[in-house]
């Protein structure tokens, strides 16, 4: 139970109590940001001061911010209502509801993003994008409504650039968003792209290694041997698939995960992507960037709790074409 008040001075607005029972998508969280996500323009100073002085309450009692919450607790806050959230965002809706699923259960998706779409809006006002879409498909089975929910959308757990095709894991439940994260953070989902590269590649395969550094206004990677300030060492593994004098079909794994990671790698090589020119490709443009996300396995080393029944599974696009 979360409880706030607003101090008595304040003259805008009007004081209200509103109760929030705790279910399993809001499980697993801090009590501090739920009520982040349950509230808007709500004042971290003030949220933090009805804490100390025993104004936010956890089912009945005084509580800590970090206080995690569990599947029943009741929350109760008091506090104006111009900081609760009156409006339920419904603008995936004004997006396409197709998606090409390449797996589905009761916990996760794994869907093909194909080249040219976002992954997420990366504007304010209604755009095109991956998750939305994924919005709208989920929406219209029943497998989310969001005038249900008081903290948690089904969320991708990955993302790729605008021009790489491939596949995006999305979490449609909270615990599974929590599992999926820990697991691709231990390096306990594997991800293996395609790449098509200029060049011949001599070395059949490789643990490249660099220091990636991220010129954000120019939207530009650059890894070096080098060790230049804010810069993160990073490593991707290939494998020659097939080799010409022209051009090399990779298969690549990212040992770690940067933006950029594998165009920035393979230009600093010596061999940017196939109509990658951002990166250095020289040579008739036919397409976009020669990248494809094609395959995903669950390769847990730690138990996967309720995801456990992923263990071993490889899941793989068809009709791949780069």
């Amino acid at each position: 139970m979360i409880f706030v008040m607003i101090p008595t001075n304040r003259q805008k607005g009007v004081s209200i109590i509103r109760n929030f029972n705790i279910s399993p998508n809001d499980a697993g969280q801090r009590i501090d940001r739920f009520v982040q996500k349950v509230t808007q323009n709500f004042p971290r100073s003030l949220m933090f001061k009805s804490f100390r002085n025993g104004l936010i309450r956890l089912n009945g009692k005084k509580t800590k911010p970090h206080q995690q919450l569990q599947v029943g607790d009741e929350v109760s806050l008091r506090i104006y209502d111009e900081f609760l959230k009156k409006e339920v965002n419904w603008e995936f809706l004004e997006v396409p509801a197709h998606i090409d699923v390449v797996y589905e259960d009761e916990h996760l998706l794994l869907v093909d993003k194909p080249s040219g779409l976002l992954t997420h809006k990366d504007a304010n006002h209604i755009q095109d994008n991956l998750l939305d879409r994924t919005l709208h498909y989920l929406y219209r089975k029943g497998d989310f409504d969001p005038a249900t929910e008081h903290s948690f959308i089904p969320s991708a757990v990955n993302r790729l650039d605008r021009n790489t095709r491939g596949i995006i894991l999305v979490a449609k439940d909270f615990p599974s968003l929590q599992m999926l994260a820990k697991k691709i953070r231990h390096r306990e989902i594997t991800r293996l792209y395609l790449a098509d590269v200029q060049g011949q590649v001599q070395n059949k395969q490789e643990v490249l290694k660099g220091f990636h550094t991220k010129d954000e206004l120019e939207n530009l990677a650059t890894i070096t041997d080098q060790d230049p300030p804010n810069s993160r060492l990073v490593e991707t593994h290939y494998r020659v698939l097939q080799s010409t004098p022209d051009n090399s079909l990779l298969e690549v794994n990212l040992i770690t995960g940067r933006s950029h990671q594998i165009r920035a790698h393979f230009a600093s090589i010596g061999h940017p992507l196939i109509n990658d020119s951002k990166y250095g490709y020289v040579g008739p443009r036919r397409f976009n960037q020669a990248l494809v996300a094609y395959k995903v396995c669950f390769d847990f080393q730690d138990s996967a709790g309720h995801l456990e029944y992923l263990r071993g599974k490889c899941y793989s696009l068809k009709n791949l074409e780069i």
